[in-house]
């Protein structure tokens, strides 16, 4: 498991840490038709998305959207946003612009993972 993340809220638990700990860092967590990814992998890549969004200011509360098809990098942004405290609006790639636009006004995101 990667270092501790930077919180203010110390021995909280999430949906990403539910998913991530106590797993065989060398066990196969996605399969693609072109790849395959450790839980190690998921680790590290989650952990570096929620320290980022943390250094940046990223607060509980605050937003991000997410806007990917499946793929590694959906997976460790999303769980990333949800390490960090932060609510995430997954979306699909091909999301017409009006609608992201009110989406994003709607929602008024902090942050976005395109």
């Amino acid at each position: 498991m990667s270092e501790p993340l930077p919180t203010t809220e110390p021995n909280t638990a999430n949906v990403a840490d539910y998913l991530l700990v106590g797993k065989d860092p060398g066990r196969v967590a996605l399969r693609s038709v072109r790849a395959e990814h450790t839980y190690g992998e998921l680790d590290s890549l989650s952990a570096g998305v929620a320290r980022h969004l943390l250094e940046s200011g990223g607060a509980k509360g605050d937003r991000a959207v997410l806007v990917s098809e499946n793929s590694l990098f959906w997976v460790a942004c999303y769980l990333g946003v949800l390490r960090a405290g932060l609510g995430c609006g997954p979306l699909p790639s091909g999301i017409p612009l009006e609608d992201l636009a009110f989406i994003l006004d709607t929602t008024e995101p902090r942050f976005a993972f395109l």
